[in-house]
């Protein structure tokens, strides 16, 4: 294995990883707040297990409509779109493709 396969082994791995990662964060986070909060969650006579288990769907709810309104509008595509255009291996791809391109339809 070469230094460059072993990084790019790791970068994948770790992205991976980080993603899995994000859910705990985002239900520690889910769980501080409701904690930061305890006294107006008491006050609407909500214990705390109540307002997790109240929280925590509420949450994926919204993140499942944010999600449904960007493949609604193609913002991720769009910001897709945009990252091959920056990218300069996916550029040299693209040019290579027309060049391949230009070159099959000249033969014709």
């Amino acid at each position: 294995m070469t230094i460059r396969t072993i990084l790019v082994y790791f970068k994948q791995c770790y992205g991976r990883s980080m993603g899995y990662f994000g859910y705990v964060t985002q239900f520690l986070i889910i769980t501080a707040n409701i904690k930061l909060f305890e006294g107006y969650i008491i006050d609407t006579g909500l214990t705390i297990l109540q307002s997790i288990l109240i929280a925590i769907p509420l949450f994926l709810f919204g993140n499942l409509i944010i999600g449904h309104l960007d493949l609604k509008y193609g913002i991720w595509r769009e910001e897709n779109n945009f990252s091959w255009e920056v990218t300069p291996m996916a550029k040299e791809l693209c040019e290579s493709m027309k060049r391949i391109e230009v070159k099959l339809n000249g033969e014709k």
